[in-house]
């Protein structure tokens, strides 16, 4: 929805700033437009035109559904529209120049024209490799992420179960258990968030215990749940010490 919202927003933009362009060209320059001796002066309103279907087209691709940021697409914005100002401030300039030389015009609109795309095209790389980053940090933390929303609700479901549970639970175990899961999540809470190749294995073991922890404490065995948790604290100091 923001970037349907985003893309809509600049092509209302860019379509306000062409139309009100050729009303100006039309109602100003309309003597000269319109007179076949002088259609060299239509080069400026062409180069516009090309101008706003570049935008349009550019705008359209930023904010479509693979757009991973729009934030990031934000600076290729404020130019393609930056960029439609100056083609009109320039066509603006031109148009009443009737007698001028066609190959400074076309040499003028030429330029412009690929000083945008160049900058455009650097700008796209410089999206594209921000938001590998930004997908290469995400791979990198989804670990700990994991973990930690799935031992945070672990810690609920215990707590829920021992209230709903026909099975009288001592209270010595209840605390034991309660205070080792807190313990494992600060542990998480403040372990590194980064993963990488040499982690691998020993997240492999602790997601191995994590899904046995959750069994023993769904059949109640709670002391081989207590030295679950110890097993799963001890992998993630190591994981720790590893990166």
């Amino acid at each position: 929805m923001i970037k349907n919202n985003k893309k809509n927003n600049i092509n209302l933009i860019c379509l306000l700033l062409f139309s009100t362009y050729s009303i100006i060209v039309i109602l100003i320059f309309k003597d000269i437009l319109f007179n076949k001796e002088t259609l060299i002066s239509w080069l400026g309103y062409l180069f516009t035109v090309i101008t706003f279907i570049i935008t349009i087209t550019i705008n359209n691709e930023l904010f479509n559904e693979n757009t991973k940021s729009v934030f990031n697409s934000l600076p290729l914005s404020i130019t393609i529209i930056s960029y439609l100002i100056l083609q009109i401030i320039v066509s603006l300039i031109i148009i009443p120049f009737v007698n001028s030389n066609f190959e400074v015009i076309i040499s003028i609109e030429v330029i412009i024209l690929a000083l945008f795309l160049i900058i455009t095209i650097l700008l796209l790389k410089s999206r594209e490799y921000i938001e590998n980053i930004d997908e290469k940090n995400e791979n990198q933390i989804s670990f700990i992420k994991s973990l930690k929303k799935e031992i945070a609700i672990l810690n609920i479901k215990f707590a829920d179960n021992k209230q709903g549970s026909d099975e009288i639970i001592d209270n010595n175990d209840f605390h034991s258990i309660k205070s080792e899961l807190e313990e494992l999540k600060d542990l998480v809470r403040y372990s590194n968030p980064m993963s990488n190749d040499k982690t691998r294995q020993i997240e492999e073991n602790i997601l191995k215990n994590l899904s046995e922890l959750k069994i023993e404490l769904k059949n109640h065995q709670y002391q081989q749940a207590i030295n679950l948790i110890k097993l799963i604290k001890k992998d993630i100091i190591e994981r720790d010490i590893i990166l």
